[in-house]
């Protein structure tokens, strides 16, 4: 158990059964309960809509930085356990590695 964080995918992933995956946890990342999001152009940045004032400047909140990382979930409809393995070069989605299982 403990902390982790989550990430919304702008463009979900499709399960096996026809239901969209958008809502995956990761603790790759600084595990601390903080939600980000994978635009639907592929950048890497905090979701930054649910706390920051929209007037303020949101470029400080994407990552231009290296970086690779688990993320999982389960199906909804089915059970069916996901895990991604994302990596990100200079904050934009360069490979997605995409796996799952019955449980």
């Amino acid at each position: 158990m403990g902390c982790f964080d989550s990430i919304i995918m702008e463009n979900p992933i499709k399960c096996k059964c026809g239901e969209e995956l958008s809502n995956f946890q990761t603790k790759g990342l600084d595990c601390g309960l903080v939600s980000y999001v994978i635009t639907k152009k592929g950048k890497f940045r905090e979701n930054w809509k649910r706390y920051v004032d929209p007037k303020r400047n949101a470029k400080k909140y994407v990552y231009f930085e290296d970086i690779g990382f688990e993320l999982h979930t389960s199906c909804r409809g089915c059970g069916r356990w996901h895990e991604l393995y994302a990596i990100f070069l200079d904050g934009k989605l360069a490979k997605l590695k995409h796996e799952s299982r019955k449980l």
